[in-house]
């Protein structure tokens, strides 16, 4: 028992101060991030201890030193694998003597890491569809979505990872709505897993299509009365597809939405429709909703009086009459419709605006039309009648007929004021406008421009513009014409007919003023035209 605690008591000292150890180099200098490698140097303080050796990190090895490996002193080499991170990297040589672990670290500089893509965007259809990326770098690398429809990597992972020059594939989920969508791949070089603000990171943008067949409205079209009314419009589409409503017509309004995404509808209202037929569209994505809607019940023309377009005086009509026609209804709103030519351009319509005059059932050549006042040529048919039947049509309604007296000639010159008085539509020779500062002189040619003249020979052609036939001008007038100027006769009457290149109607008639008549601004001129005198109240300036 004695010799047993003897034996203790030598042994307690010794266990106390074995296995010190030194280390050369130390500290170990650090190395590039392109890898390294040295030897370490182990020597014992005291004791000839046996030890062995070992690394903590894959990168780092270690194998046998020049000097052995005990026990007591000896080396260690070591060598540094190729840092491929973006972060500095320890890892450490393990001396182990049965008793402690002594630790040399080895520090490996960051790597500076870059990445270039082969590609940086790219574009596909609606339906699901797959690709790859290639990618250049000298570090570790992953890559990571920023959208859930479009994945890369391993199913549990979510991103894709790899070291040095490479690829990495994508998969793309088929676009349910019909908008345009957007998603990035984001490539983080000198890191093997997905980091925040990671430096050098690079992106890929991949844009998907949306299909316009994802989207459907029921119904696609629809058509209102002139009294408006409302309706709904359901849309069928994913739940994640966002939509929205609008008309592009002021008069139909969205007035309900029931969601902004996924299965829902729309209610609308369209307005009471005061004139012609209308259409708008309501749009909701791709898709859109057509709405007519029909014309206002058109408002019966009314025919309240017929003058002479020359004197504004009501009264007899004739073959070739230029005539005013009041009333209500009659046409277009202001400021109304002028004349127009016929398809064949050598005459007027008959149709202007959507009004026609019928007399007898007859079409008169129309020279204006609105709503409350047409402007017509007597058809050269009701020559020969005593009366005549007068409708005007509009947007499909008719006017009660108005009955008018015929006369073979009812002649009315035109003023220059267009009141039926004062000085009268007349050139002077030279073709100037008649007037107080343009006077025409004793012995010349003025022409005298008038309505009512009735027919002539040969016969015109209603609305037919005039035109030359073998050098003439044919249409002279067949009742006998007379004029006087300032009460003294007019004896060389040169022309009297249809105008020369006007339409059909409006007659022209060139006399020579009497020597005799006496001057001044306002000298009165009548003419009679078969058995009906002219208005009074015309004049011509003289000198």
């Amino acid at each position: 028992m004695r010799s047993l605690l003897l034996l203790a008591a030598l042994a307690a000292p010794i266990a106390a101060q074995q296995c010190a150890w030194t280390f050369s180099p130390n500290p170990i200098p650090a190395v590039s991030a392109a890898g390294g490698s040295g030897t370490l140097s182990v020597t014992p303080v005291e004791y000839l201890c046996p030890w062995t050796y070992f690394s903590d990190s894959a990168w780092l090895t270690v194998s046998p030193g020049p000097a052995g490996t005990g026990p007591g002193a000896g080396s260690v080499n070591w060598a540094a694998a190729p840092n491929l991170t973006a972060t500095a990297v320890t890892g450490n040589i393990v001396i182990y003597d049965y008793y402690l672990y002594y630790k040399e670290p080895v520090t490996e500089d960051a790597a500076s890491c870059s990445v270039t893509l082969g590609s940086t965007s790219t574009t596909t259809g609606a339906t699901a569809t797959s690709g790859s990326v290639t990618l250049q770098t000298g570090c570790v690398w992953n890559a990571t979505s920023s959208v859930s429809w479009l994945t890369t990597g391993g199913t549990g992972v979510g991103y894709s990872a790899g070291s040095g020059n490479g690829s990495f594939t994508y998969n793309v989920a088929a676009n349910s709505c019909y908008i345009t969508r957007s998603g990035i791949l984001t490539v983080q070089p000198g890191w093997a897993t997905p980091q925040p603000y990671a430096a050098g990171s690079q992106q890929f943008t991949l844009t998907q299509t949306g299909s316009n067949s994802s989207l459907t409205l029921n119904p696609s079209s629809a058509t209102y009365p002139a009294t408006g009314g409302g309706g709904t419009v359901q849309v069928t589409t994913a739940s994640t597809c966002s939509w929205s409503a609008y008309s592009n017509v002021s008069w139909m309004s969205i007035t309900y939405t029931s969601a902004n995404a996924g299965n829902g509808y729309i209610t609308y209202q369209v307005a009471a429709n005061p004139s012609a037929p209308r259409s708008g569209v309501i749009q909701i994505g791709p898709q859109s909703v057509t709405v007519t809607q029909q014309a206002a019940a058109a408002a019966t023309p009314a025919v309240t009086g017929v003058t002479s377009a020359a004197s504004f005086l009501a009264g007899a009509v004739s073959p070739g009459d230029i005539v005013t026609i009041w009333g209500s209804s009659l046409g277009p709103a202001a400021p109304g419709v002028t004349a127009q030519l016929d398809s064949a351009g050598t005459g007027l319509t008959t149709s202007l605006g959507g009004t026609e005059a019928l007399f007898d059932g007859a079409a008169a050549a129309l020279t204006y039309s609105s709503a409350g006042q047409v402007n017509a040529i007597v058809p050269y048919e009701v020559a020969g009648k005593t009366t005549t039947q007068l409708t005007v049509s509009y947007q499909g309604a008719t006017s009660a007929p108005a009955t008018l007296n015929v006369e073979a000639t009812t002649p009315a010159v035109f003023s220059l004021d267009f009141t039926g008085q004062g000085n009268g539509a007349i050139l002077n020779q030279d073709n100037s406008l008649n007037g107080k500062d343009e006077p025409a002189a004793r012995g010349s040619v003025v022409q005298i421009f008038l309505t009512g003249g009735g027919v002539t020979n040969p016969a015109s052609t209603d609305g037919w513009i005039t035109t030359q036939i073998g050098g003439q001008w044919p249409m002279l007038a067949a009742q006998p014409v007379t004029v006087t100027i300032g009460g003294v006769p007019v004896t060389q009457i040169n022309y009297a007919g249809g105008a020369p290149g006007a339409v059909a109607g409006l007659t022209q008639i060139n006399v020579v003023v009497p020597e005799s008549v006496t001057p001044g601004d306002a000298v009165p001129l009548e003419i009679q035209v078969g058995a009906a005198q002219s208005q009074s109240g015309i004049t011509i300036a003289v000198q």
